[in-house]
């Protein structure tokens, strides 16, 4: 199925929506802003999700989710979910969100399917800003980005973000010096914590 951008389940996401327990095995192609299951979240809660179809998709896009709108509430929460399917993106693109601004919540959740994020791509997230916090989750699969990118996260371009009880099994095949095991590109300010590992199942 072609779409100009979205998801699954919807285009858009915000003012406390909620996407609990759904599961798409789509074939999707798109032109960006595009994920599995929604196009653009915005104060939204994703859970107990899966998209394992494929998504051959442009920049800004990712397996669960796409991008951000703007706006004074960025908030995004994806809990227990995964993606098991087919990604591609050419550029600013994640296992599970493909670019995001701020107030990212990742918990008990994975990705173990075929990613091709393109530039500032990664395992679990593409490019972002602030304010991302990644709890017992992981990525694994096969994966290739060609620059700034990372098993878990790509490109950050600002500050704080935490990674807790959470690993990755990707092994990002690059030519570039801006790429690493678990992330890309930091500029500034950033917190990574890695205690331990913790193996979720997603139900």
């Amino acid at each position: 199925m072609q779409i100009g951008f979205g998801g699954s389940f919807t285009k858009k996401m915000q003012n406390n929506s909620q996407l609990d327990s759904v599961r798409s095995s789509l074939n999707l192609t798109c032109y960006g802003f595009c994920g599995g299951l929604v196009g653009i979240a915005q104060d939204s809660t994703i859970t107990k999700s899966v998209f394992d179809g494929d998504l051959d998709a442009g920049s800004y896009s990712g397996g669960l989710v796409g991008s951000w709108t703007s706006g004074s509430t960025n908030n995004l929460t994806i809990s227990k979910s995964a993606m098991l399917g087919s990604f591609k993106s050419p550029s600013y693109g994640g296992g599970l969100i493909g670019s995001y601004a701020t107030d990212v919540n990742i918990i008990d959740s994975y990705v173990n399917g075929t990613l091709d994020t393109g530039g500032y791509g990664g395992g679990l997230i593409g490019s972002f800003n602030n304010q991302i916090n990644i709890i017992n989750s992981f990525s694994g699969g096969n994966y290739t980005s060609p620059v700034y990118g990372g098993g878990i996260l790509g490109g950050l371009n600002n500050n704080y973000v935490t990674v807790t009880n959470s690993f990755t099994l990707l092994n990002p095949y690059n030519h570039n010096s801006n790429i690493g095991n678990a992330e890309g590109a930091f500029n500034s300010n950033t917190l990574l914590l890695l205690y331990g590992c913790s193996i979720v199942t997603g139900k």
